[in-house]
């Protein structure tokens, strides 16, 4: 793929993030964090570092430490929330040009213009480029991750995936499934090389979590919790609150905890309410083994479903108002159609990567062990746009010549498209809706609060986000 092209590609992607972006700042979200969501958790944690320093004071650490840094880092140069939202746009022109240069290398230059436009028209992309969320910086990771096992730069693929998975836990078992597929091929080399970028990048981490809490631990102490959230009794496929536990990251750590501690009456270290959460998970699945399969074909529906379920930003709302959005085709039961398209006439072309395959067949499979949001599907959209790509650059012979696999190809993506347009969802989505009308009214309220210095109003907003913590900054002169 010639320079010229990739400069055209990403000089529309600016236009379209700067659209987007305009239309974004006249929403309170722009300036100000959702009172409980995962923003409002790392504004926090900026804050906590400028206090009391890299070692976050008093504060266990059940979060991603380097993003917390980073967050700190946007604090540094102005509003930390604004900062973000940049950072994404900066990620989502770097996506776009390891995405283009990822195809070339895998399909040819015609197949890597295509996936670059299909990169442009894609909804949900943009949308993740314009929030202040790590969705936009856990989809780069990613492709870079697949970029530099492509290019066979496996250290460097290795420490890429070593700080998505500090970012994003949930990147763990599909880490594994790579690794696993160096050793299935007797590359041993490899293998060594990509644990031990893994295990580099993590080490820092993993010594200011020693530092706090005395213990060696590379996961998160809210995995647990998280799983059980998905496989708990009444589970529906997406996020559940749990009795007891506020839904949001204090919740999962400080609420879990205690309820771990009341339920085997003692005290427990980070790691053994981890592994208290995975335990009662996994007995719950074996105490209702057939629910529990019932459960999971749910998920995987939900997984496979064109409605985009919201995490701490509905993408579906907050479209409306960015009108921008709106003008994008590519939504995921499109690009699941097109990806299974793209994915026969690979077979068929035997252009077949079983890199792409592993993330295409085992991904859905790994996430509905958990429950289904938008945020964490969105790394899917690699492999669906990549084989999408194909789909495009062998069209017109497929069409004309090879009425054989068109046929089958047709097939496929229509049962994708009708699957992915199955009505699962709205039974969800007016809940969701629900929901996220308060949160404006929340964050509107705390935009003027923070504006006025209103002490008592801020520790009301948080107090009713269920995110009391946060108020240990505003006992005093804010």
């Amino acid at each position: 793929m010639e320079k010229k092209e990739i400069v055209i590609l990403n000089l529309a992607a600016l236009g379209l993030w700067l659209t987007a972006f305009i239309q974004w700042l006249s929403l309170p979200f722009s300036l100000t964090p959702i009172p409980d969501s995962d923003t409002a958790l790392y504004w926090y944690l900026s804050k906590v570092i400028a206090k009391k320093g890299i070692f976050f004071g008093n504060v266990p650490i059940f979060f991603s430490t380097y993003y917390a840094y980073l967050y700190y880092g946007f604090s540094l140069v102005g509003n930390p929330i604004l900062t973000a939202t940049v950072f994404n746009g900066l990620l989502y022109l770097l996506s776009l040009t390891t995405f283009t240069l990822l195809l070339k290398e895998l399909f040819g230059r015609k197949a890597a213009l295509a996936g670059g436009v299909l990169f442009l028209l894609t909804k949900p992309l943009l949308f993740y480029a314009i929030v202040p969320i790590k969705a936009m910086v856990v989809f780069f990771l990613f492709t870079l991750f697949i970029f530099l096992l492509i290019k066979e730069k496996i250290t460097f693929a290795g420490m890429s995936g070593g700080l998505l998975f500090n970012i994003e836990g949930i990147f763990l078992p599909l880490f594994l499934i790579y690794a696993m597929n160096f050793l299935v091929q007797k590359k041993i080399k490899q293998l060594f090389l990509l644990i031990g970028g893994f295990l580099i990048v993590l080490l820092p981490a993993v010594g200011v979590n020693y530092k706090k809490s005395s213990t060696l631990s590379l996961s998160s102490p809210t995995s647990g919790i998280h799983f059980y959230i998905g496989n708990q009794k009444g589970a529906t496929g997406v996020y559940r609150e749990v009795w007891g536990i506020r839904p949001n990251a204090f919740g999962h750590y400080y609420d879990a905890k205690r309820k771990a501690e009341i339920e085997t009456g003692r005290r427990l270290t980070d790691k053994e309410v981890n592994e208290f959460w995975w335990k009662k998970g996994i007995k719950r699945i074996f105490e209702s083994p057939v629910s529990w399969i019932e459960l999971y074909l749910r998920k995987l529906l939900l997984f496979f479903n064109s409605y985009e379920i919201p995490n701490n930003y509905n993408l579906n709302l907050i479209g409306k108002k960015v009108w921008i959005l709106g003008l994008l085709p590519v939504n995921f039961a499109v690009a699941l159609a097109i990806g299974v398209f793209g994915y026969t006439t690979v077979l068929f072309y035997r252009e077949r990567k079983n890199i792409l395959d592993i993330t295409f067949l085992f991904y859905p499979l790994i996430l509905s062990l958990f429950f289904i949001t938008s945020r964490y599907r969105l790394i899917y959209y690699l492999p669906l746009l990549a084989y999408g790509a194909v789909a495009l650059k062998h069209f017109y012979e497929v069409c004309c010549f090879r009425r054989e696999v068109f046929k089958k190809a047709v097939i496929g993506a229509t049962l994708a498209f009708s699957l992915s347009n199955f009505p699962l969802a709205e039974n969800v989505r007016a809940g969701y809706d629900r929901v996220f009308r308060w949160k404006t009214n929340a964050t509107v309220k705390l935009r003027k609060a923070l504006k006025e210095k209103n002490l008592r109003e801020i520790r009301r907003i948080f107090r009713r986000a269920r995110m009391e913590e946060i108020n240990t900054l505003f006992r005093k002169k804010y």
